[in-house]
């Protein structure tokens, strides 16, 4: 996503030898800053600033090593971030839809669709229960992106944008897929297996 080369012509080795487009903003003079909920930045921020998630600021959003997506907001200064001239631009790494626990993602509270796959073992669960899990955490991503909205919104003083990109798709079952870059396999309860 961060990088030239796109996936017809994948060269992984060519993508680790060029610049992301994080160091590429820094060096056009743009303030440029990285933080993380997820798996890191695979070298994606490297030579950037990165910001923590300050769990003080949001004990209840996190619960040992994970953090709900809001917590994102918990790391950023924002008299350290927009504290000068220069125009800043700030990546937030999200969990998002990551399956297979999309459970862990969103709070109770956003359990709408019921019932749900609660275990990294799709297998166990129906493609009902599975996609149900996956449409609650759609329903806090939503929620999220309002939440980082109003918190631009009260940065009255600076021209502010939200351009939000999925890094990548997740398959529910629709040709027998799941999850994203995955071998096939039915979810079918007691009928899980690679095939």
């Amino acid at each position: 996503m961060f990088s030239r080369v796109g996936r017809e012509n994948y060269d992984r080795a060519r993508i680790l030898l060029e610049k992301s487009l994080l160091p590429i903003l820094k060096r056009a003079g743009l303030n440029v800053f990285w933080i993380d909920n997820q798996s890191g930045c695979k070298g994606v921020c490297n030579g950037v600033e990165s910001l923590k998630i300050d769990k003080n600021k949001a004990p209840s959003l996190c619960a040992g090593s994970r953090c709900m997506d809001e917590a994102l907001l918990a790391g950023i200064d924002t008299h350290k971030i927009l504290n000068t001239d220069q125009t800043t631009v700030v990546f937030m790494h999200q969990p998002g839809n990551h399956g297979p626990a999309y459970y862990r993602c969103y709070p109770s509270s956003f359990e709408i669709f019921k019932p749900v796959c609660k275990d990294e073992k799709l297998n166990n669960y129906t493609r009902e229960e599975i996609a149900n899990a996956y449409d609650n955490e759609i329903l806090y991503t939503d929620h999220f992106l309002a939440v980082l909205i109003d918190w631009l919104k009260g940065l009255r003083n600076y021209d502010t944008g939200l351009p939000y990109v999925s890094n990548h798709g997740e398959s529910l079952g629709e040709n027998n897929l799941y999850l994203h870059g995955a071998r096939n396999f039915s979810p079918l309860k007691n009928k899980g297996r690679f095939r």
